[in-house]
């Protein structure tokens, strides 16, 4: 069992190496200057600076408490979350499309990484849609094991 794979510690990371470091967080309204990006009512890309404050979002999900929107067209890399993928990169999420929009607006050469425990790849199929982004890579994760 388990859920997704966490990923605070390449985030830690990742900002101790200076890199430029952005998570989904909720946008009530409209952020930038053209409203056709981000939508009310989806997740948007914003900046994490060191130390800065999370807080759970309207999902559940942690996200900075003030928030610097980063367009997704300025995003080289992509981790993304799911909870099965297939051996045909096939993604499979929570059902809302909010990944798979924010992908939508992503740059041809950046690249879109899963990481995936064992279990969560599946053998067969999942079915694609024209709005499913396919990942360029899924990496396999070992599973931690918890003791009592």
């Amino acid at each position: 069992g388990g859920g997704e794979p966490p990923t605070a510690d390449i985030a830690r990371a990742a900002l101790d190496r200076g890199v430029r470091l952005a998570v989904p967080a909720w946008v009530p309204d409209c952020a930038f200057d053209s409203c056709a990006f981000p939508e009310p009512g989806a997740y948007a890309p914003a900046l994490v600076e060191p130390g800065c404050a999370f807080s759970k979002g309207p999902l559940g999900i942690p996200e900075p408490e003030a928030k610097t929107w980063v367009k997704p067209e300025e995003i080289d890399l992509w981790i993304v979350p799911g909870l099965l993928f297939d051996r045909e990169k096939t993604r499979l999420g929570h059902g809302k499309g909010f990944i798979d929009r924010m992908l939508a607006r992503r740059r041809p050469d950046s690249t879109v990484i899963a990481l995936a425990y064992r279990w969560q790849i599946f053998d067969g199929v999942i079915p694609r849609t024209a709005h499913d982004v396919p990942m360029d890579r899924i990496i396999e994760l070992p599973q931690a094991v918890s003791t009592p």
